[in-house]
């Protein structure tokens, strides 16, 4: 079995999550300013789909352990 996540770790991924927030967010921005300009809707919508991976993957397990059931 893993050794659990120290507190150091945990911080680390808070700020990765942070760091996500702030990418969907611009993304969110850029796709209103760019509306109508197909080369950055499609790519906007691209990046969005990795951040949601991401959110998935680093986002949704912060948000899982403040709830307590990770401790």
């Amino acid at each position: 079995m893993a050794e659990p996540w120290t507190n150091g770790q945990w911080d680390e991924l808070e700020a990765m999550k942070k760091i996500i927030d702030q990418m969907d967010g611009l993304l969110t921005d850029l796709r209103g300013r760019g509306q109508g300009v197909p080369i950055i809707e499609k790519n906007v919508r691209a990046l969005k789909s990795f951040v949601a991976v991401l959110q998935y993957g680093i986002s949704d397990l912060v948000e899982v352990r403040k709830t307590g059931v990770l401790e």
